[in-house]
């Protein structure tokens, strides 16, 4: 951790987010073993930085550097890896929305993002955000939410189900899941009244998420539903995935934004 680096108005679980993207790639490029190093410090960027990283002003500002050891990045590709689903991963094994995400996310926040990799020496990933106006104190931590609401987890991904019903069950929540909309629909006929909670994933096989949230409101009017993406913003959505948890999921994220639909916050 560096010396003096300032403070950075940011919402901590998207932060969370940008960087668990990031190392989760590094530890991809790296199947063999390889050290992955984070580091932060403190920049002053000048106006010909600040133009480079689109729109960020120049002055003083965190980086956020994420470095591994693998074999880099061939200098065709280093053009397109911010793309939504470029991938240069082999079928299956990746989506291709990683990096995207990590750029909307940084962009959201006033910050850049460059990447800097040469073939056989590794990959460094600097994520810039300009540091705060303001020395705000820092925040007191709250505790984890807590309810005694029923929940249906509603995602394809039995990896995900069992990461949402691992996080909130410990928290006093009831927990059911589904593999997609058509058994979810079924579970809400068979017990209306159980139901506190809609969370489902957007892309899914068959009915999707927002078809899936559709027929819950013919269903069960005022039932919340909350959505699960990779994307910011899937394409077709126009907006209308609202409340929306980004995936990967952070605990942390999912616990307040679940506790803020249930108590009509969100």
């Amino acid at each position: 951790l560096g010396r003096g680096v300032p403070r950075v108005r940011a919402d901590r679980g998207r932060m969370e987010q940008v960087l668990m993207n990031l190392a989760a790639n590094a530890a991809d490029a790296m199947p063999g073993g390889g050290r992955v190093e984070v580091r932060t410090r403190k920049v002053e960027l000048d106006r010909a930085s600040a133009q480079r990283l689109e729109g960020l002003a120049a002055g003083p500002a965190a980086c956020l550097t994420v470095e591994d050891t693998g074999p880099g990045i061939p200098p065709a590709l280093l053009d397109r890896i911010f793309e939504p689903f470029f991938t240069t991963k082999d079928p299956g094994k990746g989506t291709g929305l990683g990096l995207a995400v990590v750029q909307g996310i940084v962009r959201q926040h006033g910050g850049g993002v460059e990447v800097q990799s040469e073939p056989g020496r590794g990959s460094r990933f600097s994520v810039y955000l300009p540091a705060a106006d303001e020395q705000a104190p820092a925040p007191r931590p709250r505790r984890p939410g807590r309810g005694r609401e029923t929940i249906l987890v509603v995602d394809d991904d039995p990896a995900i189900r069992s990461l949402i019903v691992n996080v909130l069950e410990p928290l006093g929540y009831g927990l059911t899941g589904a593999a997609g909309g058509a058994e979810a629909l079924e579970v809400l006929r068979s017990c209306p009244r159980r139901i506190d909670l809609v969370l489902t994933d957007v892309i899914m096989p068959g009915m999707n998420g927002l078809e899936l949230a559709r027929a819950v409101k013919e269903l069960r009017p005022g039932l919340p539903v909350i959505f699960l993406s990779g994307q910011l913003e899937p394409q077709g959505t126009s907006g209308a995935l609202q409340p929306l948890l980004p995936k990967p999921i952070r605990p942390s994220h999912l616990i307040r934004k679940v506790r803020e639909v249930l108590d009509g916050r969100s």
